[in-house]
């Protein structure tokens, strides 16, 4: 190694970085700066910069040889005769092997009064030591201003200063003149004028602090102006996924990875974000390139880079697509790419995520585009692949979605396909009706599906086969990695939200109704348990619940069907009254089946008599609260996601085909296993029939019902965005989203719209009323019409510190529903990489993707700035600074998993017997069930939890049993996944 030219050194630093070949020898020389001259611990600018260097690259391959000598000046280095310093010093290196680089920083001792250097004599000697260093083989040399004098205590004086500012010009000029030479470190001047608190007590030497930012500068431009010339930025993280993780993932990669990265050195960070539904749009996107064309899905997206003077060095990026859609292009072989217009290097990002985030100095707008550097590092002409997806659902349940989405719809009669979730009859006819009651939804055959289209805009969505970890690819035949793991990131509610501009429909308040005094009276509406007054109106909204199922079971126990013995409902129940009075046992499924599309409803009837929960409401008008059917109704218009969607298949199989019990599809009751309702939200919906896809088809009749004239529409959204513009735009609308404090932004802190309860329970805070007192709770316990509002996170307008769990949760205590395990419709947000690449876990890469789930964690459980709450987060930290109550973190309650059989959904009119092991059922039910494995592979065939790692686990968790999380160690059932 000895004497190497700087020819030579470039390309051997290339291929060091990258596979640990050599050791890399960073030599200085100076003065007392040089050597950490009173630090204490001993260290110095070099150690630090090294350390640096050896953390960043994950080796030990960088040494550092300082032969910096106290109380030296530029004239003491200027000579080469033996004995002097130069000579001692080379004759160091050379023992050592030789140095890649000499760093120079001299000139501090130059401004004393005492000696007072001129500029004139200053560059002839640093001229001289450097022509001795390349006569002595040493043709790499850079040099580092020296820093801010704090003193004027003799031998310094006020002039001291204007001496180190004429000395700085003089590197330039001698760098400008030979290509050996090059400037290093010029910010360290004035960031310790800025920092006087980084000085020893004599104003001149430093704290050890100030030695490492010193080592930081160093670094800096090293890396720079020697090491980089050539290599590429190091890409910690391409990742696609979910929105509810877009400005989490994108605030830990600025306040945590990046800026623990940048500041040492002396570097900058930098942002930019672009949203694909605002101008110019359709910036970013995600390609399958497995089909021909290939697939393009658009989407929001983060950027976050560090930068060290011109040179990139570190990069992260985040495109917000559905989950997936994140899932499929991760898992497919070859993976998605990521693809970027060349137009985002001339766009200016548009702060979707608020610079209030951000910590200083990083909380500026966004930049005005992305460096060509970055832009190649991350797509480039034809995209480079992603590295991690990050979803809201199991990947199990995503190809559970898309092996639904691809089966067809045999109406006529046609042949069960091979991507067909059915089962097939005499001659491999599929003999069920789809259309009405089917778990195959008719966007196939595969691999590639029929797109859903967007009721409200031109967005579309197809289907597209994937196959798990272990399995072969069903396009290209590659096997998935098994290698691949899944991350557990959080916990998120879904949200029902609503419009209530209309006050005589969603917006209505509540009015009084009567006693029934123990009588079945007409014509009027009435409750019992209400006193002899009846019920009085407290004023908030008729419409605040919506009902799951009820009577809600105790654990176990399938849902009572007994018709209310009371009140309006009592027996014998008049002709009139049978169809108002029908027992549901899952109104809030039968709803969002296209069923009872008004505010007459089973699962708006909370909170009057308990006797008439699960009945239809009917909704009294002031002055005539006759039971006519016609009077006091409204339309209710229903916006659902595609069926490929996280948020989607969320609600459909904790809410609309939501098991028979508490505990999921693993209850047994007398040894045989609850079903799911036949109900979806795709009851009815032909795609091949007009107003079906795109979907604006009016619902049908509901049990009983003679008059459809009050009857909504069910419509389709294809985003969270999409979504909550869908219910801002839509009188008497109701929808849902996954919750995050983004995804509600536009709808909240504005009472014409609000979320609801489920079965009675928030999904937010601990009351609907705010009787705790949350402060960002909106809700006033004695403004009955602010109950249900939309919470803001504060720095989406004024102070960012408040959008943290405490800034909303009285004492923290975030999500408490989630907590005690109440509210039922939520998911896990998961992170999908593969430990065998470079950027996965914190021990391949400590600023890749591991270690952005656990810093958004403990950002969120630590309150941290830029730590906005938008999930319940799990610790994936197993200790240190960033774990709090390793693995489950703030959860309490997690879903048990469960392996899908195999698809079996007959139609009832047809009489074709369901699985056979399972339980009878007054209402309509099928087991919604798949297996993703069979012979010879490890998944389970039978009908029973699975906890092993995701190659081996076959089931997954939507609608399953929420259980307490498992004492440790963790073992069979109930592992955190």
């Amino acid at each position: 190694m000895l004497l190497r030219k700087a020819t030579l050194i470039l390309p051997l630093f290339f291929f060091c970085w990258r596979c640990s070949a050599a050791t890399i020898n960073i030599c200085a020389i100076g003065d007392s700066l040089t050597n950490g001259y009173e630090s204490n611990p001993p260290t110095t600018p070099l150690a630090q910069m090294v350390s640096a260097l050896n953390t960043y690259t994950s080796t030990t391959d960088y040494i550092a040889i300082d032969e910096g000598a106290n109380g030296t000046t530029s004239a003491n280095w200027a000579s080469d005769t033996y004995g002097s310093y130069l000579a001692n010093a080379i004759n160091a290196f050379n023992a050592a092997g030789g140095c890649d680089v000499v760093l120079y920083m001299i000139g501090t001792n130059d401004s004393k009064s005492t000696i007072a250097t001129p500029a004139s004599a200053y560059q002839l000697n640093v001229a001289l030591t450097i022509s001795y260093l390349e006569q002595a083989g040493y043709t790499n040399v850079m040099l580092d201003y020296s820093p801010y004098v704090e003193t004027t205590a003799a031998p310094w004086s006020s002039s001291s200063n204007d001496f180190l500012l004429s000395y700085q010009p003089i590197l330039w000029t001698i760098a400008a003149a030979d290509t050996d030479v090059h400037t290093g470190d010029t910010a360290a001047y004035t960031y310790f004028e800025a920092n006087p608190s980084l000085y020893d007590s004599d104003g001149v030497h430093l704290t050890n602090a100030g030695y490492t930012y010193l080592g930081g500068t160093l670094w800096a431009t090293a890396y720079e102006n020697l090491f980089l010339n050539g290599v590429p930025p190091a890409v910690h993280f391409v990742g696609v996924g979910s929105t509810e993780m877009f400005e989490g993932l994108g605030t830990a990669a600025v306040n945590d990875l990046a800026n623990a990265i940048a500041t040492p050195r002396g570097c900058s960070v930098h942002h930019w974000t672009v949203m694909s539904t605002t101008a110019p749009g359709k910036l970013a996107s995600v390609e399958d390139t497995r089909f021909a064309p290939p697939q393009i899905q658009y989407g929001d997206i983060w950027v976050v880079w560090v930068a060290c003077g011109p040179t990139v060095t570190d990069i992260w990026a985040y495109l917000s697509v559905d989950a997936t859609v994140a899932v499929r292009d991760y898992m497919a072989v070859p993976k998605g790419n990521l693809l970027l217009s060349v137009a985002a290097e001339t766009t200016s990002g548009i702060d979707v995520i608020p610079p209030t985030l951000y910590v200083s100095p990083w909380n500026v707008v966004d930049e005005s585009g992305l460096p060509d550097a970055v832009w190649t590092a991350l797509s480039g002409a034809g995209g480079q692949p992603i590295t991690a997806g990050v979803t809201s659902i199991r990947p199990e349940d995503a190809l559970l979605a898309t092996n639904r989405a691809l089966g067809i719809d045999p109406n006529p009669p046609n042949l069960c396909p091979p991507f067909d979730t059915g089962v097939a009859g005499a001659g491999g006819i599929c003999t069920f009706e789809p259309f009405i009651y089917s778990f195959a939804l008719g966007y196939g055959p595969g691999p590639l599906g029929l797109a859903t289209v967007s009721t409200f805009s031109a967005a579309q969505v197809s289907a597209a086969a994937f196959a798990l970890p272990g399995f072969p690819d069903p396009v290209t035949h590659g096997l998935v990695p098994p290698t691949i793991q899944v991350f557990a990131i959080g916990e998120a509610p879904i949200l029902f939200i609503v419009n209530r501009i209309n006050s005589n429909g969603l917006g209505l308040p509540i009015a009084d109704i009567p006693n029934c005094l123990g009588m079945n009276p007409e014509p009027v509406v009435c409750v019992t348990g209400q006193g002899a007054g009846g019920y009085v109106s407290d004023n908030s909204y008729f419409v605040r619940n919506l009902w799951d199922q009820h009577p809600y079971p105790p654990t176990g126990v399938f849902p009572s069907l007994t018709q209310p013995v009371a009140g309006y409902c009592q027996s014998p129940v008049p002709p009139g009254r049978q169809g108002f009075c029908h027992v549901n046992r899952r109104p809030l499924g039968e709803m969002f089946s296209g069923s009872l599309c008004e505010g007459q409803n089973n699962a708006f009837s909370w909170p009057l008599d308990p006797a008439l929960q699960g009945v239809r409401t009917l909704i009294p008008v002031t002055g005539n609260n006759a039971p006519d059917p016609n009077l006091g109704n409204f339309a209710v218009n229903f916006v659902i996601r595609e069926p490929i969607s996280g948020a989607y298949n969320t609600t459909e199989f904790t809410e609309v085909r939501r098991y028979g019990n508490t505990m999921g599809n693993f209850n047994q009751v007398a040894g045989l296993f609850g079903k799911a309702p036949y109900i979806s939200q795709e009851t009815n919906v032909q795609i091949t029939v007009p107003n079906n896809n795109p979907l604006h088809k009016p619902c049908e009749l509901g049990f009983a019902e003679v008059n459809g004239m009050s009857e909504g529409l069910r419509e389709r959204a294809l985003s969270n965005i999409e979504e909550a513009t869908a219910i801002q735009n839509t009188p008497d609308s109701l929808g849902y989203i996954f919750f995050n404090f983004g995804n509600a932004s536009q709808l909240a802190g504005n009472r014409n719209y609000g979320y609801l309860m489920v079965d009675g329970i928030d999904p937010l805070f601990a009351d609907y009323e705010n009787k705790t007192g949350n402060p960002g709770q909106p809700a006033n316990p004695l403004v009955p019409l602010s109950w249900g509002e939309l919470p803001t996170c504060s720095a989406f307008g004024a102070v960012a510190a408040s959008c943290t769990n405490l800034g909303i949760w009285a004492g923290g205590a975030s999500y408490p529903s989630l907590r005690n395990g109440t509210y039922p419709a939520w998911s896990e947000l998961r992170m999908m990489c593969d430990p065998a690449t470079q950027h996965c876990t914190t021990d391949a890469d400590p600023n890749g993707a591991e270690a952005l789930v656990q810093n958004i964690q403990a950002d969120i459980h630590f309150n941290h700035l830029g730590g906005v709450p938008d999930f319940l987060p799990f610790s994936d930290a197993a200790n240190g600074p960033l774990s709090f109550n390793p693995p489950y973190g703030d959860v309490s309650f997690i879903r048990d998993h469960y392996a899908f059989v195999a698809a079996n959904d007959p139609d009832q009119a047809s009489n074709i017997s369901p699985y056979t092991n399972a339980t009878v059922s007054t209402t309509r039910q099928s087991n919604a069930v798949v297996n993703f494995g069979g012979p010879g592979t490890s998944c389970p065939l039978l009908n029973a939890p699975i906890d092993a790692p995701p190659l081996s686990e076959c089931g997954g968790d939507v609608g399953g049993w929420i259980i307490p999380v498992p004492t440790l160690p963790l073992s069979g059932r109930g592992q955190l996944q």
